[in-house]
């Protein structure tokens, strides 16, 4: 990564450092999305369970509810989505419920028989609007040409992996656009697998760039003006 902020990283990351209990960023406020139960997400459940969607693993139903209410009390209503990390696609059903006429682009590099069960479940609602790209997140975004509206964040969880995605998400993302950062509660005892670690450096190398509006288990931040991301040591 030939960018200005590994000056920065380099003072702000060691690995030789034991990890400690990573406090909350400070831009981050309390809350004010977890208390309310929105009506779509009961409708959402429901509709899963009628679709009978097959998922071995859900990482994201106590999730939704918070990012509904964070989609309406902004205003969310993107054209172009991209997700790092779908796994067996709970959330690429979740966005395609959320929203009306929109692309997404999806990035994994389906371990085993991923694949086959993320297609047999977005195949049930007939999901076109779609383009799969099975590689690594990096792989995919040092070749990125597009914009985004909206890009959830849930790929490799290592520091470095994190800190990766989220610098290139962020270079990618519409002003006005909504990043997602999955996990951003984990707590590892190896600093190299920090989710929040990484989340708070980056957050500091971009400060007064973007509104952070929520953090639990995701967080959530809304970019307000660009950075410059490459320029060269």
């Amino acid at each position: 990564m030939n960018f200005f902020i590994k000056k920065k990283l380099i003072k702000l990351f060691n690995f030789n450092q034991s990890n400690k209990v990573v406090p909350i960023h400070s831009s981050f406020k309390k809350s004010l999305y977890e208390g309310s139960q929105n009506s779509k997400q009961i409708n959402f459940l429901k509709f899963v369970k009628d679709k009978q969607f097959k998922f071995n693993d859900n990482w994201i139903t106590y999730k939704t509810n918070i990012m509904l209410n964070i989609f309406e009390n902004h205003n969310i209503n993107p054209k172009e989505i991209l997700e790092i990390g779908v796994h067996e696609g709970f959330s690429t059903i979740f966005f395609q419920y959320a929203f009306k006429d929109f692309h997404t682009d999806v990035v994994d590099i389906f371990l085993n028989d991923t694949r086959k069960k993320f297609e047999a479940n977005i195949n049930i609602i007939n999901l076109k609007k779609i383009n799969i790209f099975q590689t690594t997140s990096h792989n995919f975004l040092v070749n990125n040409k597009k914009k985004y509206d909206l890009i959830f964040v849930d790929g490799g969880h290592g520091y470095l992996d994190v800190i990766f995605d989220l610098f290139y998400s962020f270079q990618y993302l519409n002003i006005n656009g909504l990043l997602l950062i999955d996990d951003y509660d984990w707590k590892e005892q190896n600093k190299d697998k920090s989710v929040r670690l990484a989340t708070n450096n980056f957050l500091d190398i971009i400060e007064d760039s973007y509104e952070a509006i929520h953090q639990g288990q995701f967080a959530a931040i809304i970019k307000k003006k660009n950075i410059i991301l490459n320029q060269k040591l």
